[in-house]
């Protein structure tokens, strides 16, 4: 039996979701599994559950080939024994190239230290784009779930029976996430300030500070403003109650329906952090005192 410990960063659901599967499935044939979001995780806590495992996982959406800013800084900060076994994960919704392989970038490891790599297609959560068709009809969402969960069981069975199983690792696959990948780099310090708020729309809920995974929103002058270090996750353009959140000024149009909000219900439930919002709220109490 083995332990193993799976990191990982998710915007609006996607990647909580498959770790949480894949905590089931390794649980029941692997050994004892725990999943940590990266968020508010102290490299000590990190050092400590990293020792305490035989195999370390890392999860993350992928967005053009590329990996989001907050996984990308963990990642860079982690330090792996060489007798550890690593897993990595991708969630997508189509395509993502060499998704998987860019993790050695950041980790530093050669690519024959990831042991297991796996692409995970899941709903589509990029909902200001009209090129890019998204949902939250539950029907169509659960038949997108239900092909994940098939994939993650086969994962799972890979990992324990000690298969090596590295998807998209060959050269054509590093080829086209390096096609993809420059562009974005290239172009994502323009759409990380790219997002605003509707002060007509905003009823100061503190939902969107709240949720923000790096303290982008913030309540400045009696109303909430954001900066332009936005981790792209969409959680607060996804999430506002009231639509709120415009990207490049434009609101959420109405006939495309309601933005896609997680997978399952539960994942905005645990996602919203009720002390940080008391914590908001009294701050605009003595702001407006």
């Amino acid at each position: 039996m083995k332990k193993s410990v799976i990191f990982y960063y998710s915007g609006t659901g996607n990647t909580w979701y498959v770790a949480n599967k894949l905590k089931h499935f390794l649980n029941q044939n692997t050994g004892p599994c725990e999943i940590c979001s990266i968020e508010n995780l102290s490299q000590l806590t990190v050092k400590a559950k990293i020792n305490n495992a035989d195999i370390i996982g890392f999860g993350y959406p992928i967005y053009a080939s590329d990996i989001p800013e907050p996984m990308k800084e963990f990642m860079k900060n982690t330090n792996l024994p060489k007798d550890k076994e690593i897993l990595v994960f991708c969630t997508q919704h189509f395509f993502s190239g060499d998704g998987t392989h860019i993790a050695t970038e950041f980790l530093n490891i050669p690519e024959s230290n990831i042991k297991w790599a796996k692409h995970f297609n899941m709903p589509n959560n990029l909902c200001f784009s009209k090129k890019h068709k998204y949902t939250n009809d539950r029907e169509v969402i659960n038949k997108i779930l239900k092909k994940a969960n098939i994939e993650i069981k086969k994962f799972s069975i890979c990992i324990s029976q000690n298969r090596i199983f590295r998807q998209d690792f060959s050269t054509k696959y590093k080829i086209l996430g390096n096609f993809q990948r420059p562009l974005y780099r290239k172009f994502v310090r323009f759409f990380r300030g790219k997002f605003s708020i509707d002060d007509s729309k905003c009823s100061c809920c503190g939902i969107c500070a709240s949720i923000c995974p790096v303290q982008n929103i913030v309540y400045k002058n009696s109303k909430y403003v954001v900066k332009k270090n936005c981790a792209l996750c969409m959680r607060c353009y996804n999430f506002c109650p009231n639509g709120a959140i415009l990207f490049d000024k434009k609101p959420r149009e109405i006939k495309y329906g309601i933005p896609y909000q997680g997978p399952t219900k539960s994942y905005i439930k645990n996602l919203i952090d009720t002390k940080r919002i008391e914590k908001i709220k009294k701050e605009q109490r003595d702001i407006l005192q």
